[in-house]
């Protein structure tokens, strides 16, 4: 199962790859050298890498209320720092993140995120804050 798991990582960052290289046979002002490819690869790598090893030795309970604690932090520095509005939708945002009330929203209403969607979908909201964010500017990252 894990070298399954492995391989589908490695086919997603080949076709993540192919992104560029393809809107460079379209496009000049995509324009990445051999080093670009190894750097972004040995990136994308890691990056498959430690998600394999987040989901093979860190329970889900520990990566919840891990990642529920970075998103209440973002949020509060959010809305104290930067805006009232990015700061509580963090603060929203957090609470899919912690067990209890994971388990509550379940036994409620029957819904459950999947784990893998939350990972992908946090580290999206991440890029967001720390790439392109106010917090981030504030903070020189």
């Amino acid at each position: 199962m894990k070298k399954r798991r492995i391989i589908i990582i490695l086919l997603v960052i080949v076709f993540i790859l192919l992104i560029p290289l393809v809107a460079m046979q379209f496009n000049d002002e995509v324009d990445w050298s051999l080093g670009d490819f190894i750097l972004a690869g040995v990136l994308l790598i890691g990056a498959g890498l430690l998600y394999e090893l987040v989901m093979t030795k860190v329970g889900r309970t520990t990566y919840g209320w891990m990642l529920g604690i970075i998103f209440f932090v973002i949020g509060i520095l959010n809305m104290f720092l930067v805006h009232l509005v990015p700061g509580a939708f963090y603060l929203i945002f957090s609470f899919i993140y912690f067990p209890p009330i994971v388990d509550v929203i379940k036994n409620k209403f029957n819904i459950l995120i999947p784990y893998k969607i939350k990972i992908i979908f946090a580290l999206l909201v991440l890029w967001a804050t720390l790439a392109v964010g106010d917090l981030a500017e504030i903070f020189g990252l």
